[in-house]
């Protein structure tokens, strides 16, 4: 058995013979992750075989499904064949969402971003203002030490909810020990481990009143360590190389704590910070620590596009596959929200942060000014620039909430690359309505899909059994076939000729065969049976797609779009930054300029 993300977990696996007995003998699994299952049965002779699975993927993804096989030298009787393709239906659904793992994930990612980004952001934007300025920063300790147990305290939640969920979802008697022992089980507890340390150290730095660079500095490293176990069970190191989809993951999800861990220590450091002092001292510090972080956000932003797009590139291979599936449409979804956040914050930095600074004046000071006196309110402790700054930074902060939930339904929804190779051959039946000199036929095909949305031409996977159903009638009178050998398949390439026999079912006037077509390439299906006074003569073409050539031509192209444009943003991103840390302007008090 072969999967597109390697299986960290087997829940369950079993293999029924054409009996109804179990024939399962024993299940190898090479290594902690493998896309490889290989499964020894006993011989129960000729007949299908039904496998029925449920893993625990490398992505943390849990799915099950039913599929079956043939065995033996002539295909499976049509009634039997067409049973199994009818209790099979459903199984597997390649769009399911894990409900249960939303809200935990989606507090992981939160957790990260505030053990991330708060105490980069203090570290780089706040404490040298601070300082500069000689305040105290025992000031904010308070509010970051919360911010930070906070963050904490959620990845403990989080982490150990996704455990407890992998744990009441298995059947097995040995859940727990099979859950800790996987590799998404051992990452969510080696979180957990983490982040009560951090609880322990945050609590221990409060009682001794001590909120030091260090503690911050620890913090951080703690939340890039939870981050990397999000990385390393992120669909990208599943669908793609390990190390490579870890790596891309962590730098995106570092790129957006930075972020957004950076707005949400804005919002409830500044007000602390600016509360009791002058309005011309609040815009002094207000514009020294917001210019820092603008800076930081516009690399932080670059950085979580351009590793997007690359992330994209590897697990959306078409672009009607965003539209297709779940995992394509939320991403779509997270997208536009995290436009408006980014342009959210581009009003604020570029219409509100500019009007901190005296120097800046002209077209942008005017807009400015308009959006100033449109948002700000009635706060008397704040300067009014600075009060429409910070209702700017609480509306880009509700915005990025909604994406950290879509973030999270992203995680737990089958990747689009998934499952549109899923979906491509999606088992269905067909049918095809015949009207020859008033004689009607209904025919039906399953399982296949329409090709190149023509009723009369067909596409199957290769090796795949079809079962063939006619029904005839002439004027609502069933008809009596004279001769059911009446089907020719041909191979267009090679010439090779099948000719199954149609045998009669329970209901009158309906026939049904099985169809095996054992080449790739397309195939002339010709209908040709005479009815006592009459013929139908008609054909229809069926695909056999080999497993090889089931990709789909745009992925090409649109994967390289994509990867074109992370890598043209990235290098503009870098131009950019550096440019902005020449001009870099370091902050005066107004005495000082004077």
């Amino acid at each position: 058995m072969n999967y597109t993300s390697g299986v960290d977990e087997i829940r369950d696996l079993s293999v029924t013979g054409p009996d109804g007995n179990d024939v399962t003998v024993d299940i190898l699994k090479p290594g902690d992750i493998s896309e490889q299952i290989t499964v020894e049965i006993e011989d129960a002779g000729s007949g299908i075989y039904v496998v029925e699975w449920a893993i625990i993927s490398a992505d943390s993804h849990p799915t099950s499904g039913e599929w079956f096989f043939t065995a033996g030298e002539q295909p499976p009787d049509p009634s039997s064949l067409q049973s199994a393709y009818e209790s099979n239906e459903g199984s597997g659904d390649q769009q399911a969402v894990e409900r249960s793992q939303i809200l935990p994930k989606s507090f992981l990612y939160l957790a990260v971003i505030l053990l991330i980004g708060c105490p980069v952001v203090v570290l780089t934007s706040v404490l040298p203002v601070v300082t500069q300025f000689g305040l105290s920063s025992m000031t904010i300790r308070s509010s970051v030490t919360q911010l930070l147990l906070a963050g904490s305290g959620l990845a403990v939640v989080a982490s150990g909810g996704l455990f407890a969920d992998s744990v009441t979802n298995s059947d097995s008697l040995g859940a727990i020990t099979d859950a800790a022992t996987s590799q998404t089980g051992g990452i969510l507890l080696v979180q957990m481990v983490i982040a009560v340390c951090l609880i322990f150290v945050l609590l221990v730095a409060m009682g001794r009143n001590h909120a030091n660079q260090p503690l911050l500095v620890l913090c951080s490293l703690g939340g890039v360590g939870i981050a990397l176990g999000l990385g390393a069970t992120s669909h990208s190191a599943g669908q793609i190389d390990w190390a490579v989809g870890a790596g891309f993951t962590l730098i995106h999800l570092t790129g957006g704590a930075i972020w957004i861990g950076g707005l949400i220590s804005l919002a409830v450091v500044l007000p602390e910070l600016l509360g009791e002092l002058e309005p011309s001292t609040q815009r002094d510090i207000a514009w020294g620590v917001l210019q820092r972080f603008s800076m930081l956000a516009f690399i932080s932003v670059t950085t979580i596009v351009a590793t997007g797009l690359g992330l994209t590139a590897w697990l959306v291979p078409t672009p009607t596959a965003v539209f297709e599936t779940v995992h394509g449409t939320v991403l779509l979804l997270k997208l536009v929200l995290g436009l408006a956040a980014v342009g959210v914050g581009g009003c604020s930095r570029y219409l509100l942060i500019r009007r901190l600074e005296p120097t800046r004046e002209g077209f942008f000071g005017t807009v400015g000014s308009w959006l100033e006196k449109s948002i700000s309110g009635d706060d008397s402790r704040f300067d009014t620039t600075v009060d429409a700054i910070l209702r700017l930074v609480r509306i880009e902060i509700g915005i990025v909430i909604l994406v950290l939930l879509l973030s999270g339904t992203l995680t737990a929804a089958v990747p689009t690359s998934t499952a549109v190779s899923e979906s491509q051959f999606e088992q269905r039946a067909e049918t095809l309505d015949i009207d020859t000199d008033g004689l009607d036929a209904t025919v039906t095909i399953l399982p296949v899909a329409i090709e190149k949305s023509t009723i009369s031409r067909f596409k199957i996977r290769d090796q795949t059994p079809m079962v063939m159903n006619v029904q005839l009638s002439r004027n609502g009178v069933p008809v009596i076939l004279s001769d059911e050998e009446g089907l020719i398949a041909s191979h267009e390439r090679t010439g090779t000729t099948i000719n199954p026999t149609f045998e009669e079912t329970d209901v009158a006037s309906e026939y049904e065969t099985t169809l095996l077509l054992p080449k790739d390439g397309t195939w002339e299906v010709r209908l040709n049976v005479w009815t006592g006074n009459s013929y139908l003569d008609n054909s229809f073409t069926i695909t056999v797609v080999a497993e090889e050539n089931q990709g789909n031509k745009d992925s090409g192209l649109f994967t390289r779009a994509l990867w074109i444009g992370a890598s043209t943003l990235l290098i503009a991103g870098i131009a950019v930054s550096v440019q902005g840390v020449r001009s870099f302007e370091p902050v005066y008090s107004r005495n000082e300029r004077e």
